[in-house]
C-alpha cells in the first residue's frame, strides 16, 4: 500500500514506561519499546528507543522512532512529532521535524528532555510512569483520509524486599536475612552490633543472586517509638549502579537520648526501630502486547 493512494495519513505510537525511576541505563544505553506493527502500511514496523541518560549526555533523556527494514515499499516525507505526556492532561510538544521516512532509519531527538526536570517534579512521572508519543503524520500525494493508533507498555521489573525491627536493649549480635520473592535463598545478610559508645554498625553482606543486580537503592531509617508521634532520628540512604556490594554502616545512637532529654525515665529507655528498605533491579523488561485502533 503506497503513501500516493492516501490523502492523510497519521499514525501515533504511544510507549508508556512503568517504574521509569529505576531504569538502570547508563548513557549510550537504551531501553527499547516492542515493535509497532501496521498492516495497513504493508507491514511497516518500527520501534521507539529511549535512553535515560543520554546518548552522549547524561543530563538528557533522548528519544529516538526507528524504522526497521521491513517489506513495506512505503517512503516519502513526513511530518514527525515527538511528544512527552504530563500528568495534567496536556501534552508537551517537544520537537516536530521533517523527514524523509525510509526502511532502517532513525529519527529523533537528541536532548529530549532535561533529565533533572523529570527526576524533581510531579509534570511527568505519574506513580513512576513515563508516557511519550510519537505522531507520524503522511501527507503528500494521499487522496483519502486515514488515523491509526498504537499503543504499548514497557515494565521495568523491580522487587522491594523491607523489614522493621524493634529492639528493647543494646544488640550484641544479631543476623537479618533478606529474602527476594523470587527465590528462597537470601540475597542479602544483614549483621548488627552496638558498640559501648552508642553507635549501631550494620554490616550489608551480598549473598545468593546479588550479581545480577543492575541497580539499586537502600535506605534504613533509625524511628524513637516511645513517643506517640514516632521520631524519626536519622536516614542513610544509597543508590548504586551495579550489582550489590558489601559496605558497612556506622549510625551514631546518641540522637536517641538526646531527644528525650524532656522526660527523665524515657531518656533511660534504650529502645528504638530500625526500618529497612531495599528496592532493586535485574534489568529485566516486561512488554504488554500492543493494541492498535484505525479510522477511516
Amino acid at each position: 500500500m503506497a503513501f500516493q493512494n492516501r490523502k492523510e495519513a497519521k499514525y501515533t505510537l504511544q510507549w508508556t514506561i512503568e517504574n521509569f525511576s529505576y531504569a538502570w541505563q547508563t548513557t549510550g544505553q537504551h531501553i527499547v519499546s516492542p515493535v509497532f506493527v501496521s498492516p495497513v502500511f504493508d507491514n511497516m514496523s518500527l520501534i521507539l528507543q529511549l535512553y535515560p541518560r543520554g546518548v552522549i549526555d547524561e543530563q538528557y533523556i533522548d528519544f529516538f522512532l526507528r524504522r526497521m527494514a521491513d517489506d513495506s515499499p512505503m517512503e516519502g516525507i513526513i511530518n514527525l512529532k515527538m511528544l512527552a505526556l504530563p500528568n495534567n492532561g496536556s501534552y508537551l510538544s517537544v520537537g516536530e521535524q521533517r523527514i524523509y521516512f525510509r526502511r532502517g532509519q532513525a529519527y529523533g531527538l537528541p536532548h529530549f528532555l532535561k533529565r533533572e526536570e523529570v527526576e524533581n517534579s510531579d509534570r511527568f512521572l505519574n506513580f513512576d510512569k513515563l508516557t511519550l508519543r510519537c505522531q507520524l503524520i503522511f501527507g503528500e500525494g494521499l487522496n483519502c483520509k486515514f488515523v491509526g493508533k498504537s499503543f504499548a507498555k514497557t515494565r521495568l521489573l523491580m522487587e522491594k524486599i523491607s523489614f522493621n525491627r524493634f529492639y528493647s536493649s543494646n544488640i550484641e549480635d544479631d543476623r537479618i536475612l533478606l529474602r527476594p520473592m523470587s527465590g528462597t535463598n537470601p540475597m542479602l545478610i544483614l549483621s548488627l552490633h552496638q558498640t559501648h559508645d552508642r553507635h549501631l554498625i550494620i554490616n550489608m553482606l551480598p549473598n545468593y543472586g546479588c550479581n545480577r543486580v543492575k541497580y539499586y537503592t537502600c535506605t534504613l531509617t533509625l524511628n524513637d517509638v516511645t513517643r506517640i508521634t514516632p521520631a524519626r532520628l536519622c536516614e542513610l540512604r544509597i543508590e548504586h549502579w551495579g550489582q550489590l556490594t558489601r559496605r558497612i554502616l556506622d549510625v551514631c545512637l546518641s540522637p536517641l537520648n538526646e531527644s528525650r532529654e524532656d522526660d527523665a525515665e524515657a531518656s533511660k529507655d534504650n529502645s528504638f526501630q530500625i526500618d529497612f528498605k531495599l528496592t532493586f533491579t535485574t534489568g529485566e523488561l516486561q512488554n504488554e502486547s500492543i493494541l492498535t485502533t484505525y479510522q477511516f
